[in-house]
């Protein structure tokens, strides 16, 4: 997350200001101090979250289904929740009446009733959806962690609030504590008795925990049911393309799973499972940047009046920066990373994560511009990305498997992320924001530092054999090669992050 240095950002001083009360604190240091309390919770739950998905696959080695299986539920439940998200959340951070009383109640009223239909519609379609994929225990696994979808629709609303107010150090800890219970509880239960199950209660209690924790934290938001007519109507109709692009969304970052789980079996998606983890980190990343720091940035930016397009270059260069050092390190590095850390039934994982590396490149560039539009109104440009890379990956998916099997369909997976990334870049420069020179330079500088890193990997690796000593020194060298590669980009971000004097 850049500076945001920009002279519309930074609140001025002066000799006769000093006398006065102090001000608030300024947006430009606001967002950069929400940005590193994002980021480190990120970075610290992400590591747990590779604990514990290593240890599972030690586990679950003789029952590598129950991690497809688990796949399949979050997949369906996640479907649940996009495809009845009508933009509550965002239209309570975005809209200028979003703090008041009435405003707030109607909103946490909405969110509640979505809770309970999304359970319901867990009993109704969880025996279909096992009956595709020829996996009965699907019907009682989707109902038993369907509860899940009844808990985050009774969270406080103090969290997305919070989240408005770009005060995420709260956020950050609940979602923290939120992952740590539920994984202590998981990997117990799985150490006990290897099966989907353990999977399932560490998911419950971490959804308990999350939704008890957030009233206690915000306290000052007491749950109130209310009702305004007013209110109702503005976050409907925030939220009607909203809607579209949120279904769209979940098509486009699940429809690989649901795909690869009916083409192969849950065995092979367990395993396209971990190379599919590490992949998306770095997309998780910039969402959650974006949905906590950059949208209620770039929302307040536009509610001030000011020209958007003259601080989008300095918030997304870190990005940018940060996503082509994790795409390097995941194409050059990635194979030897698996054979390090999991069982040899998983090492398939490796080359993998090397073809999805090209795709979660493209997939950031997209959210990078995402932020942007949604702010300035735009939701019809983002669903219109989210249509193509639909387009893309049914086109990709079926010419790749039919000609090369597993590893085209895969590459099909990765490139219809193109699709997507051109939609939004065309959409944002004919709007006056112009990403595409810097995406450009982003994208030559990756594949020159992946192409060198892997070279690096294999050349080391060379002498040492095949064995965990050869991934040892794969990960090394081809982890400080793209690292160097990209360290004066990173220098050259880390001085724009601190604060000007």
């Amino acid at each position: 997350m850049s500076a945001l240095k920009n002279d519309t950002l930074i609140e001025s001083a002066s000799p006769i200001d000093a006398m006065r009360p102090p001000k608030k604190q300024s947006l430009k240091a606001t967002a950069v101090k929400a940005s590193m309390w994002t980021m480190g919770g990120f970075a610290l739950g992400n590591f747990l979250r590779l604990v514990s998905n290593i240890i599972l696959a030690y586990l679950l080695v003789d029952n590598i289904g129950a991690l497809g299986l688990m796949a399949l539920v979050n997949a369906f439940l996640q479907g649940l929740r996009m495809f009845s998200d009508v933009g509550f959340n965002l239209g309570l951070i975005q809209h200028q009446r979003g703090e008041d009383k009435h405003f707030v109640s109607t909103a946490w009223t909405l969110q509640v009733i979505r809770g309970v239909v999304l359970y319901t519609a867990c009993w109704i379609f969880a025996i279909p959806f096992a009956n595709y994929y020829g996996e009965p225990i699907l019907a009682q696994l989707i109902p038993v962690t369907g509860v899940i979808t009844l808990l985050n629709g009774c969270a406080s609303s103090g969290m997305v609030l919070a989240k408005r107010n770009l005060d995420v150090k709260k956020l950050t800890l609940i979602e923290l504590g939120t992952q740590s219970a539920g994984l202590v509880v998981m990997m117990v239960l799985a150490f006990q008795h290897a099966s989907v199950w353990a999977l399932v209660a560490g998911n419950i209690t971490g959804a308990v925990f999350r939704t008890v924790v957030s009233h206690i934290v915000f306290s000052e938001h007491r749950a109130a049911i209310g009702w305004s007519n007013a209110a109702a109507k503005d976050l409907l109709r925030f939220g009607g393309w909203i809607f579209v692009a949120t279904i769209l969304t979940f098509v486009t970052s699940q429809i690989d799973k649901l795909a690869f789980g009916k083409v192969f079996n849950v065995t092979w998606l367990g395993i396209y499972g971990v190379a599919a983890t590490f992949s998306t980190v770095p997309m998780q990343a910039v969402m959650r940047l974006g949905n906590q720091v950059v949208f209620p940035t770039y929302a307040k930016v536009i509610n001030r009046g000011e020209d958007l397009s003259k601080v989008l270059d300095r918030v997304r260069q870190p990005v940018l920066v940060a996503t082509g050092l994790a795409a390097s390190g995941m194409f050059a590095a990635g194979p030897w990373a698996v054979e390090l850390l999991y069982p040899v039934k998983f090492y398939d994982a490796g080359w993998m994560l090397q073809i999805l590396a090209v795709g979660m490149l493209m997939r950031v560039l997209s959210e990078t511009s995402k932020a942007a539009l949604m702010a300035i109104g735009k939701p019809r440009a983002i669903a219109t990305g989210q249509v193509m890379k639909i387009i893309g990956f049914v086109v990709l998916t079926w010419v790749g498997y039919r000609y090369w099997g597993m590893m085209g369909f895969i590459a099909g997976v990765a490139l219809s992320d193109c699709f997507q990334y051109a939609s939004m870049a065309i959409n944002a420069t004919q709007r006056g924001l112009h990403v595409l020179p810097k995406d450009a330079r982003t994208c030559w500088l990756t594949v020159v530092s992946s192409a060198l890193g892997m070279f690096a990997g294999t050349f080391a690796a060379s002498f040492i054999g095949h064995n965990r000593g050869a991934a040892v020194a794969g990960v090394i060298a081809a982890s400080l090669m793209t690292g160097l590669f990209w360290l004066r980009p990173l220098h050259a971000c880390y001085r724009d992050l601190r604060p000007s004097r």
